[in-house]
């Protein structure tokens, strides 16, 4: 019964990885841009993974001490991501919760990640604090170097 168990929860595993892997072949900015803060969030995580990190956890919605994602990069290094879906520009304030979630969660490197861009002083703040800042045009970067990775999982 247990290997039962075990066959069908590792079953439902690999068809959520690959309707994970579908998903994001996907996506677009159109579909980024209407989402809410936890359903980007998710999308970051998601986003991750098929990046090729693993470990991918969303942190808790409250008390996240700035980081909303922490994952394992492919050369094993700890990351953590402030996620901020935005009509308008983000601000410093997203770089001081980063930088405090990096000595927090005790990660090597921490990015913000929007889909908007950054003011002036946040940029200057991330430069001087060592958090990496990824705006629209370099999530539009990950977003297709994930379907690419997508497309050939898909296809095998």
């Amino acid at each position: 019964m247990l290997a039962v168990i075990w066959v069908a929860k590792l079953l439902w595993r690999r068809y959520q990885q690959k309707q994970s892997k579908i998903l994001a072949a996907n996506w677009n900015f159109s579909d980024i841009d209407q989402m809410d803060g936890l359903a980007f969030e998710k999308f970051c995580g998601v986003l991750l993974k098929n990046l090729g990190c693993s470990q991918i956890r969303l942190t808790p919605t409250v008390g996240d001490y700035g980081i909303d994602v922490l994952a394992v990069t492919k050369s094993g290094r700890n990351i953590g991501l402030q996620c901020k879906r935005y009509r308008n520009q983000v601000g410093i304030r997203a770089i001081q919760e980063a930088y405090s979630g990096k000595a927090f969660y005790r990660l090597e490197e921490v990015y913000v990640v929007t889909n908007s861009h950054f003011t002036v002083a946040a940029r200057k703040m991330a430069l001087r604090n060592d958090v990496q800042l990824v705006d629209r045009e370099k999530l539009l970067k990950w977003l297709k170097a994930a379907q690419r990775n997508a497309a050939k999982e898909i296809g095998k």
